[in-house]
Parts: structure tokens; C-alpha cells; sequence
């Protein structure tokens, strides 16, 4: 992110901002030094007022004036449950990046956090309703195939996952898309479809 009245604009060709900036991190955990590995390490907010005198990144600093960086801010994306990484602003004037520049980075840091990590809980609600779906379809399967009750036919798969040392949701797609009894299965399954549909039975 780009500090307001850093002097960079939005537009140019080759050293656009997000060009530049998308570097400047690289860079840093290329060389593994940097205001924003440091914060991830310390768990804290880091200042570098200018980089071409700062002594505590001697090879990021350098580097970074030279893509055009200055000045620059680390804060870490703090919620309740977790650090969820890192937003960093540049400038290109040393010292550019105190007072209110900071507040407001702050303010910005903490609306990123609570938004990535409500991303983060949709992404895993949605993982979870799938797996019980695909789990479901499995089940579905054995229980056509073999005229098992729901409570036996997810011990098949259970006992199934534990010897073949696969995860339940992966081996329940396998069966879903293949309508492959466990027993059956002799190496890691192929959680692609095969090009027909699963075998399924409503799970009462």
C-alpha cells in the first residue's frame, strides 16, 4: 500500500505502485530481512523511517531505496484468534510516514484484519459443508452398493481412511465420484471425476 502524499501516483507504465510495492515485499522475503519480516517474527508494528540509513536491514535497505522506497510501515493483522500477516505502506521521502499517516495505517490495518479473517471463516464454513456433502454421497454409495445402514457404511469408510492413511473427505470424493467400495482401492485415490456421475441414496 502506498502512503497519501508519498509522492507516488497511480498510472505510470513499467514502476507502477503496485508494480513497485508488489517487489518490495518479494524483495524482502527473498532476502529474508525487512520491516515486514521482522513484524511477522516479533509479532509487532515496525517503523523505518529511511531505509538508506536504517542499520537493521543492510541488504533490504539499499535495495529498497533503490526501487524507490524511503520510508515504510509494518503492521501486523491482529484479530482475537490469530496473526493473519502483514500490511505495509511505502514512501518515497524518508520520514514521510509519522503522525497521522500512522493512525491512519492502523485504522486500515485493523478493518484488513477483521476482513481476512472473515474470509478466512467462509472459506473453512464452506470446506466444511462440502466435505459433509461429498461424505453424504459416499455413504449414499456404500449404502446401495452393500445394503448398509449410514452408521455402518461411514464405519467402512472411517476403518478405510485410517488404513489407507488418506483423509476421510478425500477417500469419500474418491467414492462418490468413482463408486469405488474402500476395499477396492489399492493407492492414493484420484479425486477427479471420472466422467460419470456418483451413485447416491438419500442417508436416512
Amino acid at each position: 500500500m502506498i502512503a497519501p502524499g508519498s509522492g507516488w501516483r497511480a498510472g505510470a507504465d513499467v514502476s507502477r505502485p503496485d508494480d513497485t510495492v508488489l517487489h518490495l515485499d518479494e524483495l524482502q522475503y527473498l532476502l529474508g530481512e525487512g520491516p515486514s519480516v521482522d513484524a511477522i517474527r516479533q509479532r509487532r508494528n515496525l517503523v523505518a523511517p529511511d531505509l538508506a540509513s536504517d542499520p537493521r536491514w543492510p541488504r533490504y535497505g539499499p535495495e529498497a531505496v533503490a526501487g524507490g522506497a524511503r520510508a515504510m510501515l509494518s503492521f501486523c493483522l491482529f484479530t482475537e484468534q490469530r496473526m493473519h500477516g502483514v500490511l505495509n505502506l511505502y514512501a518515497d521521502r524518508a520520514h514521510a510516514l509519522g503522525g497521522a499517516t500512522e493512525r491512519l495505517g492502523q485504522v486500515f490495518a485493523s478493518h484488513a484484519a477483521i476482513a481476512l479473517a472473515a474470509a478466512r471463516d467462509r472459506d473453512q464454513l464452506r470446506q466444511a459443508i462440502h466435505g459433509r456433502q461429498v461424505i453424504g454421497e459416499a455413504l449414499g454409495v456404500l449404502k446401495e452398493r452393500e445394503g448398509l445402514t449410514s452408521e455402518q457404511a461411514f464405519e467402512v469408510l472411517r476403518k478405510a481412511s485410517q488404513d489407507l492413511n488418506i483423509k476421510l473427505r478425500e477417500l469419500a470424493a474418491h467414492v462418490a465420484y468413482t463408486g469405488e467400495h474402500p476395499a477396492e482401492m489399492t493407492g492414493t485415490p484420484s479425486l477427479q471425476p471420472p466422467g460419470r456421475p456418483a451413485r447416491s441414496s438419500p442417508i436416512g
